[in-house]
């Protein structure tokens, strides 16, 4: 009787008869999911990073809009006060815009009290799918009553 060494993982079995028995080491499905935390890995970073680009962008955003109202907000007061000092109200707003990075998109003067100046000041943000934001503000003179 010749021995027979079982050359497969794990260690030889004997059967009864003392012979050696290959033993499995499991079905092929089960060597099937091999890699699958990699994959669940990376999909989980690429997860955090959409989510991230998201509040970044949103964040961005934000602040632009931020800039934009204190543009609008500066270019109207200027423009409202070179009107009443007998200005250009239009050309001020929009050098006042042009300074703060902005664009003038519109000038209006008059309104409820005849001197009010509206302006709307465009800003860009530099996001593919809303490359501008615009905001609007409007300054004046108010009536003082004694």
């Amino acid at each position: 009787m010749s021995r027979i060494i079982a050359r497969n993982r794990g260690t030889a079995r004997r059967d009864a008869d003392g012979r050696a028995v290959r033993q499995r080491s499991g079905s092929a499905l089960a060597h099937a999911d091999e890699g699958s935390g990699t994959m669940a890995g990376v999909a989980l970073v690429m997860l955090v990073a959409v989510l991230l680009s998201a509040a970044a962008t949103a964040g961005h955003l934000l602040v632009r809009r931020t800039v934009a109202r204190s543009a609008a907000d500066l270019a109207a007061l200027s423009a409202a006060v070179a009107r009443h000092g007998g200005g250009e109200p239009c050309v001020v707003a929009a050098t006042v815009a042009t300074a703060h990075a902005g664009r003038l998109a519109s000038c209006e003067v008059g309104g409820d009290a005849g001197d009010d100046v509206t302006v709307r000041v465009a800003l860009a943000t530099d996001v593919p799918f809303m490359p501008e934001i615009a905001v609007e503000a409007r300054a004046g003179p108010v009536p003082c009553d004694g």
